[in-house]
């Protein structure tokens, strides 16, 4: 579980905390009533500002809230699924996600074996890619 608004202990500011779905997020940023939001990069590219340039805080590539790409344990020394890894790691995919995401994603960490599938640690912010079995297999 992630923390809510229900784990605050102390608020001594007494700020008032709202907490909105992230698609709800570029609308609060025009309402003078709101100091500040945490907003994804996906979300932050529909105001036009730059999670660079208009930041308070960015996180980094350490960041826990990375994007997990996994193939099934049968499949993860695929021919395909190497070829996958290989071009999402690639130079042409950074320069790709630093386009798309205003300079505000990192490229791929690399590969680790956890529970016997390899996984691609990734924080390029809110940026998924889903294959199907179908797609993996062809």
């Amino acid at each position: 579980m992630l923390p809510t608004s229900l784990d605050i202990t102390a608020n001594p500011k007494k700020l008032n905390i709202m907490e909105l779905e992230g698609a709800q997020l570029p609308r609060v940023l025009d309402d003078p009533k709101v100091d500040v939001a945490i907003i994804s990069t996906t979300y932050l590219q529909q105001t036009g500002l730059s999670p660079v340039h208009d930041s308070v805080f960015i996180e980094d590539k350490n960041s826990p809230y990375v994007n997990i790409v996994v193939a099934r344990e049968d499949n993860k020394e695929a021919e395909n699924v190497k070829e996958f890894v290989q071009a999402y790691q690639s130079p042409e995919v950074a320069k790709a996600a630093e386009t798309i995401f205003n300079g505000g994603g990192c490229a791929g960490l690399g590969i680790a074996d956890m529970r016997g599938a390899p996984r691609i640690y990734s924080s390029y912010p809110s940026f998924s890619i889903f294959v199907s079995p179908s797609t993996i297999d062809s």
